[in-house]
């Protein structure tokens, strides 16, 4: 079987994009749930970043489940159950058992200590502070749990999507999936608004009507081959309407639905107007945008150099890793006189650089070889 390397590449792409999105909610206003934050009033930024982050929770984490049941599911072609459930639980598991245990802890000692100048030694820091956090890693803690009940489940059940036989649906069909995932994703949103999470593990439940849709699709399109039919005219007609969603209709619900004077928590949830847009918005240009990347990298990056290669292969590190040096290089320059504008253009590069180096080398230990 020959391998994919477009879809390697995407996963370079999305782990990038993690990276930044992260970084535009530490200091441009981005909205999401961070370590450390600084205030931007820079109205014209908040406005850019927001999109950037808007546009970004729209289909990169959906994507990084569906594209982790495409995997899963040719793994359970080639391995027994028991297999899969052991090789999950060390590739999964260990890394979010070392986040928690020992990335989260540090992460919350520097900001306890640089941020708020709290001087503790480690004894009083565990005892008297909040340490235990999932972060990002909340990702890694829901595929694993996916995958558990996914696997065991399919021993005892028969869950359809792990056998259906069936071509790539039509536009029609898959408007008809974009507008299901958006009345549920509204239903949810009435009781469970975006930004709400699910302690301890982070979890924001209003996003997980897309996240369990595009796994059980990632399961059905490696055992039909969708992604490899997906045509060219078909992607650029979604990417057309993904343009008039964020450049037309973005700007055009937000200012109608009052968010310049009222703010946006009401397109956030509750049994609202402005929420079931904001729902419709997401799922058009997340469904979108995934379409359109399947396409374009299928039809442009599907070689890779021995950068690439090197990336590919770091991108899971870089997921686990990427909060500690964030949030150590923010601190760095918290008080650097300049606007968290200049520093989030200074930071980027230098944060994706770092993060991708720093990776490369630590998934390359003897230790973590065989995990990472």
């Amino acid at each position: 079987m020959n391998r994919k390397y477009y879809i390697d590449n995407i996963r370079i792409l999305l782990t990038a994009l993690v990276v930044l999105h992260h970084l535009a909610i530490t200091y441009a206003g981005g909205p999401g749930l961070w370590y450390y934050v600084e205030p931007n009033s820079n109205p014209i930024t908040n406005l850019i970043l927001t999109l950037f982050v808007a546009t970004n929770q729209s289909f990169f984490m959906g994507m990084f489940f569906l594209i982790s049941a495409y995997f899963l599911e040719k793994s359970l072609r080639r391995k027994s159950a028991n297999q899969v459930v052991r090789d999950k639980l060390k590739r999964l598991g260990i890394p979010l058992l070392f986040y928690i245990l020992i990335l989260s802890p540090v992460i919350m000692y520097l900001k306890v200590r640089y941020q708020f100048d709290m001087e503790l030694s480690v004894a009083e820091f565990f005892r008297t502070q909040q340490w235990l956090t999932f972060g990002p890693i909340w990702f890694v803690a829901a595929l694993l749990l996916f995958t558990l009940v996914t696997v065991i489940g399919g021993q005892f059940i028969k869950l359809p999507f792990l056998r259906t036989t069936a071509p790539l649906p039509s536009n029609r069909r898959i408007i008809l999936g974009v507008l299901f995932i958006t009345l549920i994703s509204f239903i949810v949103r009435i009781k469970i608004p975006v930004g709400e999470t699910l302690d301890p593990f982070g979890f924001q439940l209003a996003h997980f009507t897309q996240y369990i849709v595009l796994f059980c699709v990632g399961f059905v399109a490696s055992r039909n081959n969708w992604l490899d039919q997906i045509s060219p005219a078909d992607a650029k007609l979604w990417m057309r309407a993904v343009w008039v969603f964020l450049v037309l209709l973005f700007p055009a619900v937000f200012y109608f639905g009052g968010a310049l004077t009222n703010g946006v928590d009401i397109f956030m949830g509750g049994l609202t107007w402005q929420s079931f847009a904001y729902s419709l918005w997401e799922e058009v240009v997340g469904i979108g945008i995934i379409i359109g990347l399947f396409s374009w990298y299928r039809e442009k990056r599907n070689t890779q150099s021995a950068l690439q290669k090197n990336l590919s292969a770091s991108a899971y590190t870089v997921y686990i890793f990427h909060s500690l040096i964030l949030v150590a290089l923010s601190l760095a320059i918290r008080n650097v006189a300049i606007s968290p504008t200049t520093k989030f253009v200074i930071l980027a590069p230098i944060v994706l650089i770092s993060c991708f180096a720093i990776s490369n080398g630590i998934r390359k230990l003897p230790i973590a070889r065989n995990i990472l």
